[in-house]
């Protein structure tokens, strides 16, 4: 890995974690147990689009956990991730381990500080951010972190660092990792919030001579308004507004640095189980290496190859709690002049 890319490393996790205590006679030790189960199916109306391929994504997530507690603040968990794809003929298509360390701290005013080291599920700490840097088709596949996150929150005001290991390099394997930001602060029904990462795509382990190292980045930054009636929860209005900027570069290839820029904005609105989101982008056309690389290098939405994108989903969610989930939803993309579907 490039030395310049090892110190950025090493700056932005300027710690490290050995850890080890003897906890078989702690009074407080509790044995904890966890259960993550999501089951998804995404029919692609595409055929009409030049950006994407036209197909159905459809399986199941299902992710046992158990773990040892002690302290109050400390946790151990282990367990595994099993994906079933829809229509495969394997039993299970991929297992992959869940092995982690977490420590919260609760602290004055009702602040928390969080911290995870190991492998562990990536759904409920990357909620936030949009779908356009973390396209959720593609996330289905991406169940776990592989690294460390931090985050500092008191309710709705937050903020956090993380980082993704996602390729260790061999013969097939590109070496990859993620780093990211995000942030929200609220003052009353206003906030602004901030999501961005930056994605490090290296050579495979022997080196192709004909590959060329890229960088992609990108960050979201926003402003706006939230109205939610907390007596009863039924009804929920957002609006917001911002910038897009991005970074991607093809290294030793001329004219392949591009640094495009663009206008987001958002109106979701929900009563009761029914809902309407409105996501806009308008501005430079994104993903420039995206038909040499494809999914290998991005991760978010694919329709930003385009200059216009106006992405509306209607949907019902009959079952919504901390234990239980469960929506339904019809999205078409504006994209090319073209309606398409999902």
């Amino acid at each position: 890995m490039n030395k310049k890319y090892f110190f950025i490393l090493i700056l932005f996790f300027p710690f490290q974690i050995i850890f080890s205590q003897n906890i078989q006679n702690e009074e407080n030790t509790k044995f904890l147990w966890n259960v993550e189960f999501s089951t998804f199916l995404d029919n692609h109306e595409f055929a009409s689009s030049d950006f994407i391929e036209d197909k159905t994504l459809g399986g199941v997530n299902f992710a046992p956990q158990a773990g040892i507690a002690w302290k109050g603040e400390n946790a151990v968990f282990a367990g595994v991730n099993l994906l079933k794809e829809f229509g495969t003929q394997q039993v299970i298509d991929k297992a992959t381990l869940i092995l982690f360390y977490r420590n919260k701290i609760y602290l004055k005013n009702n602040w928390t500080q969080s911290f995870y080291a190991g492998i562990f599920p990536r759904a409920r700490l990357f909620s936030n951010y949009s779908d356009l840097l973390f396209w959720q088709p593609l996330t289905n596949y991406m169940p776990v972190i592989q690294g460390l996150y931090y985050e500092i929150r008191q309710n709705n005001n937050f903020a956090n660092a993380w980082i993704d290991w996602t390729g260790k390099p061999t013969e097939t394997v590109n070496e990859s990792f993620y780093a990211g930001l995000s942030a929200r602060a609220n003052l009353k029904s206003y906030f602004i919030d901030f999501q961005g990462y930056y994605f490090h795509f290296a050579n495979t382990n022997p080196k192709k001579p004909d590959f060329n190292l890229c960088d992609n980045g990108q960050a979201l930054l926003r402003a706006g308004y939230n109205f939610q009636q907390k007596e009863n929860q039924n009804f929920d209005f957002e609006i917001a507004a911002g910038v897009m900027a991005g970074y991607e570069n093809e290294r030793n290839v001329d004219n392949q640095k591009f640094m495009p820029i663009g206008f987001v904005a958002n109106v979701d609105f929900k009563i009761a189980n029914f809902g309407l989101n409105n996501l806009l982008y308008a501005g430079d056309k994104r993903l420039r290496l995206y038909q040499k690389y494809g999914e290998q290098l991005y991760r978010v939405n694919p329709f930003l190859q385009g200059n216009f994108y106006l992405q509306s989903e209607i949907f019902w969610q009959p079952f919504h709690s901390q234990t239980i989930n469960g929506k339904i939803g019809l999205l078409t993309h504006l994209s090319q002049g073209r309606v398409m579907f999902e």
